[in-house]
């Protein structure tokens, strides 16, 4: 039965010296081979061509089967180092042979003949013992030792074994055993390389601290994929270890935080001091070539908490602020009063520093005014000085939206009147209307409002400029004509559907017209019930002159679905190139400025010529019409 050998090779660089292991993971079983009998040897040479580990000895093999000590691993094989202390990099080639050893059989003695000086063993084995050796009788009476065999047949289905020594009892017991060597001389080897092709990554933590919250983040940011001769190799696992070192000026021993996870948040109530943070990662990759690599990582970082003297000044003395304003409360109204105004101007300086520090400002000016506040009141913070570690107060919510936990209390945010079942008795709660809360023996009680009363009102400013009225849509827009008749001829017309117009909208027209001499131009304002308004152009100055018209039509009011009232159509003077145009007039039944009422229609423009003389040209240039909403 032939072997398929199989193994499979890792190196460490955990162990001391750095190694590499390898197991036989032969498939014995399917092979049918019984892997008691197997054993196996190794050869390793290293990228350099050298070899630095090679075991011939079959007697003491390095993958041993039936030895509960070796089994199918042979670990701890020392690699070869560079200049750095690490393995070489580069091609390693695993040399493995397999081999077989000699089964060691017994059978049972059924029958003992000293005459003929034979033994029988049950069943037909002539084959199999007629290529074994080591013949031996063992467990007998009187037989037990060595024998030279010179006669195996079969009798009665049984196997007669005769031997050239002679048998000395005739008790029938003991087992006869030799060993059978078909298996000598099956070895079998395997060559296989591995490329050891990467550097090891390097730890990268990030450490930061929040003085309001009281917490310190440390955060594994590693990047942990290696390069193995261009192909990217993320790692199969990675077993994070976390240590956190309290300050060593720590006014009393705390003990290390252990974890392992990817991040983790201390707090709140961490102390100022130097904290010292490292992460040991034990990784493992598989290589393109199957090549199993394991290897543990160190780093180490440390992160100062500093904080300002602002929330020590803060919360221990207006405590005393607090426990005082209640005290008055009961016996002296006055007194109290002058306290929450004092109060007051703490609290409202106070969220300034917070605004401050969340806007990358200077709090300190606030702080500052906190102290002088306080000085008024006799109530000094003295900061704790020396090299001794002091506790940072949280004053804001801890991550994830908890409550900070102070020496003095717990500060909530609400949106409502505090529930009863919140916080414990010396609690604050701050409601988004300005309203602060105590808890007060079990119990609520609203203190003050930091926004306070209403302000008298300001006198009233000046009056702002005019604002751009905004842009103007354009509705229609009518395109040159030129007439060259005699008499009255209609340019160009266009509508304006009054079911578009709303109140206080604007309805601009802009014409423009090269009126020759002797000749009449006019743009009219018509409804379906005619003309109303327009304006007339007659050149009488003897030449081509050009006329700019601009018209605005407003929408005074709405009165209903039937009737749209509207002023101020006006006609502002033409712009003229040349000699001046000597007639220009209001045209039609109404004047400027006059309301005019419409049926809900089309509002049409026109534009007419009136050649007065044969061969004169009136020509429409253009004409635009736009509306503004107002």
């Amino acid at each position: 039965m032939a072997l398929t050998p199989s193994i499979q090779t890792l190196v460490s660089y955990i162990n001391s010296p750095r190694d590499i292991n390898i197991t036989d993971n032969s498939d014995y079983a399917g092979e049918g081979i019984g892997n008691a009998n197997a054993s196996g040897l190794l050869k390793i040479t290293s990228p350099a061509g050298v070899v630095f580990y090679n075991n011939t000895n079959w007697l003491n093999p390095d993958i041993d089967l039936d030895n509960p000590l070796k089994l199918l691993e042979k670990a701890n094989i020392p690699l070869p180092l560079g200049g750095d202390g690490l393995p070489l990099l580069g091609n390693y080639k695993v040399d493995y042979q397999v081999r077989y050893s000699p089964v060691l059989r017994s059978y049972p003695i059924i029958n003992v003949d000293l005459v003929n000086n034979k033994i029988k063993i049950s069943g037909d084995l002539v084959v199999e013992a007629l290529a074994a050796y080591n013949f031996n009788i063992n467990g007998s009476t009187g037989n037990d030792g060595g024998y030279s065999v010179s006669d195996i047949s079969l009798d009665g289905g049984n196997t007669s074994i005769k031997f050239v020594e002679q048998l000395l009892d005739a008790t029938v017991d003991g087992n006869f055993r030799y060993e059978d060597d078909r298996a000598m001389g099956y070895t079998y080897t395997l060559s296989q390389i591995y490329n050891l092709c990467f550097e090891l990554p390097v730890i990268n933590l990030e450490v930061s601290h929040d003085c309001r919250r009281s917490q310190l983040l440390s955060e594994d940011v590693s990047d942990y994929d290696i390069d193995c001769n261009g192909t990217e190799v993320e790692p199969d696992s990675v077993t994070r270890t976390m240590t956190i070192e309290y300050p060593e000026t720590m006014p009393v021993a705390m003990a290390d935080v252990v974890t392992d996870s990817e991040e983790y948040y201390l707090g709140p109530r961490i102390w100022t001091g130097v904290y010292r943070i490292s992460l040991s990662s034990v990784l493992q990759y598989t290589l393109p070539d199957d090549l199993v690599v394991q290897a543990t990582i160190l780093g180490n970082t440390t992160d100062e908490v500093e904080c300002d003297e602002c929330l020590c000044l803060y919360f221990p003395c207006m405590e005393t602020l607090y426990e005082n304003y209640y005290t008055y409360l009961g016996n002296n109204a006055n007194k109290a009063e002058t306290l929450k105004k004092v109060i007051d101007q703490l609290e409202l300086n106070f969220m300034m520093y917070i605004a401050a520090e969340d806007c990358g400002e200077d709090s300190s000016v606030y702080c500052e005014k906190i102290a002088d506040i306080l000085s008024t009141q006799n109530c000094n913070c003295s900061p704790v000085t020396g090299d001794t570690s002091i506790e940072i107060i949280p004053v804001i919510s801890s991550i994830g939206g908890g409550s900070g936990s102070g020496t003095c209390c717990d500060i909530f945010s609400v949106t409502s009147d505090p529930l009863s079942t919140l916080g414990k008795t010396g609690d604050w709660a701050f409601e988004d209307n300005g309203d602060c809360w105590k808890k007060v023996a079990g119990a609520w009680v609203l203190q003050f409002n930091i926004m306070g009363a209403a302000g008298a009102t300001g006198a009233t400013g000046a009056t702002g400029a005019q604002g751009d009225p905004g842009a103007c849509i354009i509705i229609q827009e009518l395109f040159p004509s030129v007439n060259t008749g005699i008499g009255i001829e209609m340019l160009k017309s266009g509508n304006i559907p009054t079911v578009d117009i709303a109140q206080y909208d604007e309805i601009y027209i802009q014409a423009e017209f090269d009126i020759a001499e002797n000749c009449d131009s006019s743009v009219y304002l018509q409804t379906s019930t005619g003309i109303h308004i327009g304006k007339k152009f007659n050149n009488i100055a003897g030449s081509l002159q050009h006329v700019r018209i601009d018209a605005i039509l407003k929408v005074f009011s709405l009165t209903g679905p039937s009737n749209i009232k509207m002023t101020q159509l006006v006609f502002v003077h033409p712009t003229i190139t040349g000699d001046v145009v000597s007639d220009v007039k209001p045209y039609g039944d109404l004047a400027e400025g006059i309301t005019i009422s419409l049926v809900p229609s089309n509002i049409t423009i026109w534009a007419m010529c009136n050649d007065d003389v044969v061969s004169t040209t009136c020509n429409f240039l253009t004409a635009t019409l736009y509306k503004k909403q107002v």
